[in-house]
Parts: structure tokens; sequence; C-alpha cells
């Protein structure tokens, strides 16, 4: 989980950390295994983003706290997204 939220949320310090507990814990495929994962999410959403996929109205009142927390209309493909 931390190797995660270090991943979502750019803590360059914390991902080291949590990516030497991930090897640590387990070993070198799974930290490959979780990082492809990771590089996959993101790899769909940029396409969800490019190509306009809406949202509706409940669930955007649902992300909004979290895009707000997370200051995820700083990206230039949040232009692309709905207010």
């Amino acid at each position: 989980m931390s190797f995660a939220t270090a991943i979502a949320t750019r803590d360059e310090p914390a991902l080291a950390d949590s990516r030497e507990s991930l090897l640590a814990a387990s070993n070198a495929a799974v930290l490959v295994d979780a990082a492809a994962v990771a590089g996959n999410f993101q790899q769909m959403v940029r396409i969800a983003d490019s190509i306009g996929i809406p949202m509706d109205d409940d669930y955007a009142s649902e992300v909004k706290p979290t895009v707000d927390e997370l200051e995820l209309r700083r990206f230039k493909s949040a232009e692309n997204s709905p207010p």
C-alpha cells in the first residue's frame, strides 16, 4: 500500500523507502509486477483523459475531494476533465 501511495502522491523519498520495504518483504519479481501495474494504471488514465471519457455528476461529486486533496488539477491533462 505504501508503494502505491508513494507513486500516486509522487513522494520520491517515500517511494524509495517503500520500494526497499516491498523488495525486502517479497522479491524482485513482485516489485517489478507492482511497478508494472502502477505504470499500466497511469497509461489507462492518460488514455481515458485524452479521449474525453465523461464522468457523470454523481461520480464527479464523489471524487472532487480526492481531486482537490491530491491537487490533480495542476496537471495539463486536467484541461480535458470537467470542473
